[in-house]
């Protein structure tokens, strides 16, 4: 918090340094543009008392004089934007050529699942070195196998997935599928094998069609079409303006979050990736969505190796194996049913959120 506050004082004091100088500015610039008009109409008087300029050129002169001072005015307003603009520009720039922090090491492998198991050997996490969140992790995932994840928020589910992913680095133990540390692998190579859908759906400023497509960007209009179908999107698609061409906008501002969601799970059962990772993907439909979803979703689940974190407990109530995360350590583990009888954790969040 002290950081925090440190933080917005040192902006709002660069920020009130800037406004005062261009009101400083400003007022220079009034003042002159002031004088030089008054000086203008004197002369012009003077000229016109001697005859030496017409009403014609009386009223020339002073007409372009106003344009001249108007886009002197406007000087000011231009350079207050074009200081927003660079300092924005400045910020993408630094984040965009800043080195990453996760790097494939020296002579990488390609992931090709044939399996598709999944193992946390004695993963050590922390978001910061002194705060270590997963102590000593360890989760066997069967081929095939549909498990969820469950806990409340801060829990581990998303840190979980984010490991998965590779998006972060474990501090000590491995990550394995099919028995390959995914740190040996190229990172491409490791998300092509695996089709994930977050909670915030992520969307480009394109059409509905490219954005679908990015799942798997060799496939075809109709390939497009058949996903879409089956994420129950078409309906709401071909009713937009432009139908699979309509401009969705930056993260599809355009849409609800629903149609962004189903969007999402679009792109996903085009993608068609041995593994399956769902991070509160059905979190903004409402329940008669996702009923007829479920049945399109297990469809997609078939033959594949399956991680669903959800706080609705309907989405992985069907799950082969459901694990109860608690501060960074799973707490239990079984079927529904079990985790019913046997987890007041799980109970809980049963009565809680079921609905």
């Amino acid at each position: 918090m002290q950081l925090l506050n440190r933080s917005l004082g040192e902006m709002n004091l660069s920020f009130k340094k800037k406004e005062i100088a261009f009101l400083k500015i400003a007022f220079s610039q009034g003042l002159y543009t002031s004088m030089l008009v008054s000086a203008m109409l004197c002369l012009l008087f003077f000229l016109r008392v001697k005859n030496l300029v017409t009403v014609g050129d009386f009223a020339l002169i002073l007409g372009l004089s106003s344009q001249i001072t108007d886009h002197i005015w406007n000087c000011t307003e231009i350079m207050h934007r074009i200081n927003g603009n660079s300092g924005m520009c400045g910020q993408y720039i630094t984040y965009v050529l800043s080195p990453t922090e996760v790097k494939d090491k020296n002579n990488p492998v390609s992931l090709s699942v044939k399996r598709g198991n999944i193992s946390f050997n004695h993963v050590v996490f922390g978001y910061h070195e002194k705060r270590i969140f997963f102590h000593d992790l360890n989760l066997e995932i069967l081929p095939n196998e549909k498990i969820g994840l469950v806990g409340h928020s801060g829990s581990g589910k998303t840190t979980l997935i984010n490991l998965l992913l590779r998006f972060y680095e474990p501090v000590s133990g491995k990550i394995c599928i099919d028995g390959t540390n995914i740190g040996e692998l190229t990172q491409d190579s490791l998300r092509m094998n695996i089709s994930f859908i977050a909670q915030d759906a992520i969307l480009f400023h394109r059409s509905v069609l490219e954005n679908i497509k990015y799942g798997c960007i060799n496939a075809n209009d109709d390939d497009v079409i058949r996903a879409a179908k089956r994420a129950n999107a078409h309906e709401f698609i071909k009713d937009l303006r432009f139908g699979y061409d309509t401009v969705i906008g930056e993260r599809g501002v355009t849409l609800s979050g629903g149609q962004r969601q189903r969007i999402a799970i679009a792109r996903a059962m085009l993608k068609n990736a041995p593994i399956l990772v769902m991070d509160e993907a059905t979190s903004q439909l409402d329940s008669i969505t996702e009923m007829y979803l479920q049945e399109t979703l297990d469809d997609l689940m078939k033959n594949k190796t399956v991680i669903i974190a959800a706080h609705r407990i309907s989405t992985i109530a069907k799950m082969d194996r459901i694990f109860v995360f608690d501060n960074g350590a799973i707490k239990n583990c079984g079927s529904h049913d079990y985790l019913i009888q046997n987890c007041d954790t799980y109970k809980q969040l049963w009565e809680k959120l079921r609905c």
